[in-house]
């Protein structure tokens, strides 16, 4: 598998946007992260 750097940086840009959703759904709904998160 052969990612260009313009793919890795989609990809990590990507999982950052969606694992700041989760935080920001988390923090708005006042739910801890839980112990399998940690």
């Amino acid at each position: 598998m052969d990612l260009t750097q313009w793919e890795s940086l989609i990809r990590i840009g990507l999982a950052a946007v969606l694992g700041g959703a989760i935080g920001y759904e988390r923090a708005t709904l006042d739910k801890s992260a839980g112990l399998r998160t940690h």
